[in-house]
């Protein structure tokens, strides 16, 4: 499976020209993603702006073997940016595929525990957390390693996989993007990762095994975990 950035088909639009280049799920980025599917023999997971009615989604599409696999839109758009834009989705879903059952969390999706857990629950073993963040302040190294933990942790909690992209290149004159790509595994550990601070294309490649997660499963805390005790963070 190859995985891209959110927004990777599209690019990262915050304006309201964002309608300009949304498609629908059967539009041509989606058929075009398809073809170089089969192509290269590969899963390949991209971001696009899509076109509900007259409502804009920051979704992630997963096409095979010719085909869109499923789709998962961005559940939590970015408060007084993309909100302004873009409809947050409601819509949790996994997606089927002959690898294994996943899950998808896009980027600022990932600052919420329960994103993760809701995709846990309902049977992925691997999240994919496309990004599109940049390096906006002086301290991003230590914003940036902070983040890494709140991700690794997700996978410590739930038992799954991960795989992180982020855009690169230069945003604007504020900064670039982050310019990482991950890979964790169940316990928290890094398969492969790019070095903080680099610059430009580039991409990591591991392999990983469902063994993992079985193996990870066996000494989870989190087996035990009372979802009753959830009622409580739910308002009256």
């Amino acid at each position: 499976m190859a995985v891209f950035p959110e927004l990777s088909v599209s690019g990262y639009w915050l304006s309201e020209e964002a309608g300009a280049v949304a498609e629908t799920l059967e539009g041509d980025s989606v058929g075009a993603l398809s073809r170089i599917s089969t192509e290269c023999g590969l899963i390949v997971c991209a971001g696009l702006i899509e076109r509900r009615g007259n409502d804009l989604y920051n979704t992630q599409v997963f096409v095979g073997g010719g085909r869109l696999l499923g789709h998962q839109s961005k559940t939590h758009v970015t408060p007084r940016t993309e909100e302004l834009y873009y409809r947050s989705e409601t819509d949790y879903r996994v997606i089927e595929t002959e690898l294994c059952p996943l899950a998808c969390a896009i980027c600022y999706d990932n600052h919420f525990p329960e994103t993760s857990l809701i995709a846990k629950a309902l049977g992925a073993c691997l999240l994919v957390q496309p990004y599109c963040c940049g390096r906006w302040s002086p301290d991003w190294m230590r914003e940036d390693f902070l983040n890494q933990i709140e991700y690794r942790v997700r996978c410590r909690d739930t038992g799954m996989f991960a795989i992180g992209a982020n855009q690169c290149g230069q945003r604007d004159e504020r900064g670039d993007y982050g310019s990482w790509c991950y890979i964790i595994d169940p316990f928290g550990e890094y398969v492969a990762r790019t070095d903080p601070g680099t610059i430009g294309d580039h991409m990591v490649v591991a392999e990983i095994s469902p063994e993992v997660v079985r193996r990870r499963m066996e000494r989870l805390p989190a087996q035990y975990r009372r979802w009753d005790d959830f009622k409580l963070l739910s308002p009256e």
